[in-house]
């Protein structure tokens, strides 16, 4: 009897310990959750194109964008990927943004062979809400090689 009740102290005391490690698994799941969540910003881009929402149209400022990637990049070798968006959906299951996104690389490709950056150099990705932070009405140019 005096054995058991010495030992009571250290029930509680385990009890305690133990809700304390649920207590922190507990948030280290929570934590790891909101971080799954939470949108990573965009990858560098050699250039972002910004477009309005639900339009293709290659505006003054985009073509000047694409101008200035054409001067800094034409000539070297490599293939460029471009990844355009085509804005987020209302319920998830829409298709019109990635054809809109489809319509925005394809208009970019166009610009980009017509000022002699041949079309097998570029790898063409048509994406519906970007996965990122970065604005959802855009097109990213990378290398994809070099």
């Amino acid at each position: 009897m005096i054995a058991s009740r010495a030992f009571r102290p250290l029930a509680r005391t385990s009890r305690f310990l133990i809700s304390l490690m649920l207590l922190g698994m507990l948030s280290a799941l929570c934590a790891e959750a909101h971080a799954e969540n939470t949108l990573p910003a965009p990858e560098p881009a050699l250039t972002h194109i910004l477009f309005t929402a639900g339009s293709a149209d290659l505006s003054a400022a985009a073509l000047t964008a694409l101008d200035s990637f054409t001067n800094q990049y034409g000539n070297r070798s490599g293939i460029f990927e471009v990844r355009a968006y085509g804005g987020a959906t209302e319920n998830g299951t829409d298709t019109k943004p990635r054809r809109i996104a489809l319509k925005r690389a394809l208009a970019i490709r166009s610009h980009l062979a017509a000022h002699g950056i041949s079309t097998q150099r570029l790898i063409l990705r048509a994406f519906g809400a970007p996965s990122d932070t970065g604005d959802t009405n855009r097109a990213d140019i990378l290398y994809a090689s070099r």
